[in-house]
């Protein structure tokens, strides 16, 4: 005799598994899924009362669960084994079994358990089709019907189920998650929220007034790019992004030049999203060029360079812990980025006040072509708060803990 329970993640490949077992051994191939629906269409009492709870949105009580597969295994075809395919799914699931598996006198030969990727398992699963007449399962991919789109056995088209679409399959992977409490952590950064408040200079135009006006204007609906620097850790700062895959920077790589190539990207594949490029003006100069290509390809991006005249991030350093001794890290020279954009034919605006800016980004919204906006701000404006080198981040101090030091 052989029991036994082929457990894994939806898609992982359990049933295959089972019914390759099931002709071998010649033992049934039992899952929760074809039995419930068994019960329902034979409208037995309890797939009547499953059905009502099915259809009333609610979950099948694991008693109800393990009452359907006590019914299924005291069948006749059952008396030389059996494969549980998927089931039992939960630790409460599993207790229950136990217990009536031990009062029918059964006993487990094996339980199996079988481990694939997510990503696997989303395709695999998404990938499936189902003859709506007879139930036989196909795949576009690894088991293809001879016509497509219709059964071999018995020429009813396939149909890709409700519970095998990708978004249905995601909210299964996760609820197999344990929920995670850290409410420790969170209750931490609030503290740190607390102690070092996102302040700056309002009376003037600087990089964080730069970012949260752009984020008012668009309303935190566009999709940020940045090259790296002061400006990259103020977009990460003041703009409140709320969606995935809308700030898109090299992180710690510190990939001058990144930017403006990801924004072209991101604007191509997503023309209905207003698509903002934050450089500072040394790593605009990486790549400036492809101003030229945005104009050629009428990919209206824009181009927002916070220029303080400087290597900002390094300077910032220089200035707290070098001495101000500033080693190739300024920039002040005759380079005029408004009079560039222009010779590559898409717009140049300078901003020297925080009304300029306003007036100046809300035209770049409107214009539909490339836009490079010079936002003139100080260079020694500097990124707080921040930790010294081999600080803890305890430690950390902003301007206002410099000036009582």
């Amino acid at each position: 005799m052989l029991n036994l329970i082929l457990l894994g993640a939806p898609g992982a490949g359990k049933g295959t598994q089972a019914e390759k077992i099931s002709e071998k051994y010649g033992i049934p191939q039992i899952s929760t899924g074809a039995i419930l629906r068994e019960a329902i269409a034979a409208e037995t009492p309890l797939g009547l009362k499953v059905k009502a709870v099915m259809e009333g949105g609610g979950l099948v009580s694991d008693e109800d669960v393990i009452a359907i597969v006590k019914e299924r295994l005291q069948k006749d075809d059952c008396k030389n084994g059996f494969i549980l395919d998927g089931f039992p799914r939960t630790i409460p699931q599993a207790e229950a079994l136990d217990k009536m598996l031990a009062e029918m006198g059964i006993e487990l030969s094996k339980v199996i358990s079988i481990e694939v990727k997510d990503e696997d398992i989303v395709k695999r699963m998404s990938g499936r089709r189902v003859c709506k007449g007879c139930g036989m399962s196909y795949h576009i991919v690894y088991k293809k019907p001879t016509a497509e789109g219709t059964c071999d056995k018995c020429g009813e088209s396939l149909i890709l189920r409700d519970d095998d679409k990708p978004e249905v399959v995601l909210d299964r992977l996760n609820e197999r998650l344990e929920q995670q409490d850290h409410a420790e952590w969170v209750t931490k950064i609030q503290e740190y929220k607390e102690k070092y408040p996102l302040v700056y200079h309002k009376d003037v135009l600087s990089g964080p007034f730069v970012v949260e006006e752009i984020y008012r204007q668009t309303k935190g609906e566009a999709i940020i790019s940045t090259e790296v620097g002061q400006h990259q850790m103020w977009a990460a700062q003041f703009y409140k992004y709320t969606k995935p895959r809308t700030f898109l920077t090299s992180g710690g790589l510190g990939t001058m030049g990144y930017g403006l190539g990801a924004a072209l990207g991101a604007k191509s594949g997503r023309e209905d999203k207003v698509v903002v490029n934050i450089a500072g003006d040394g790593c605009f100069r990486m790549n400036m060029n492809e101003i030229a290509t945005a104009v050629r390809h009428n990919i209206p991006v824009i181009q927002v360079v916070i220029n303080n005249h400087v290597l900002g991030m390094v300077r910032q350093w220089q200035n707290l812990f070098y001495g101000q001794r500033y080693s190739a890290t300024v920039l002040n020279d005759a380079v005029d980025f408004v009079k560039l954009a222009e010779a590559m034919g898409a717009e140049g605006i300078r901003a020297t006040t925080q009304e300029e800016f306003k007036s100046a980004f809300e035209k770049a919204m409107n214009l539909g072509r490339p836009v490079v906006i010079d936002c003139q701000i100080d260079s020694d404006d500097k990124v707080w708060p921040m930790v010294a080198p081999g600080a803890a981040i305890s430690e950390a101090f902003d301007e206002a803990d410099l000036k009582n030091k």
